[in-house]
């Protein structure tokens, strides 16, 4: 893995940790009148590949590209 990727991928699991609590709660709101176990539901994700999709030609939500 090259340096840029492995600082990225750093900074991703530095902001989530940062958040945790914050967005466990967002997902318990969102679940809870669809009576989901988050729990179950964090488990299922955890445990399946994902991709992250990087567009560099879109600007963000701060108007920055």
């Amino acid at each position: 893995m090259l340096n840029y990727q492995k600082l990225a991928i750093g900074f991703v699991r530095q902001y989530a940790e940062s958040n945790k609590l914050a967005h466990q709660a967002y997902v318990m709101q969102v679940c809870e009148p669809f009576n989901i176990d988050v729990s179950n539901l964090i488990d299922s994700v955890l445990h399946r590949p994902i991709t992250i999709n990087f567009h560099s030609d879109r600007i963000s939500n701060n108007g920055k590209q």
